[in-house]
């Protein structure tokens, strides 16, 4: 009685779900071929796109490190010259406030 319980389940999964086993294999297959160039096409895509992305990314990387190391460079170069500006200022103001009570 068992092995007719077994020989039926090994029968009824020959018939029926190892060919839709096969079916999905073949169908598989078929699309799959048939996608296969436009999945090519998308890996060219997507790696041109990945070199372009890179050469922006590389390139403005490139112009904020200069940007960046001339704002550096000039507020190591400038920030010493403050108070030279402040005296400039005080004095282009005396001389302006001079001339405005002379003129007047």
């Amino acid at each position: 009685m068992f092995g007719l319980l077994i020989g039926g389940l090994v029968v009824g999964f020959l018939f029926v779900v190892l060919p839709l086993i096969l079916l999905k294999a073949f169908f598989g297959l078929v699309f799959g071929l048939l996608a296969l160039p436009f999945k090519i096409l998308g890996g060219l895509f997507k790696l041109l796109g990945g070199l372009i992305g890179g050469a922006f990314g590389l390139a403005g990387g490139l112009i904020g490190l200069v940007v960046g190391s001339v704002a550096i460079l000039a507020g190591v170069v400038l920030l010493p010259l403050l108070p030279l500006l402040f005296f400039a200022g005080v004095v282009w103001l005396l001389v302006k406030g001079a001339s405005a009570v002379a003129h007047a």
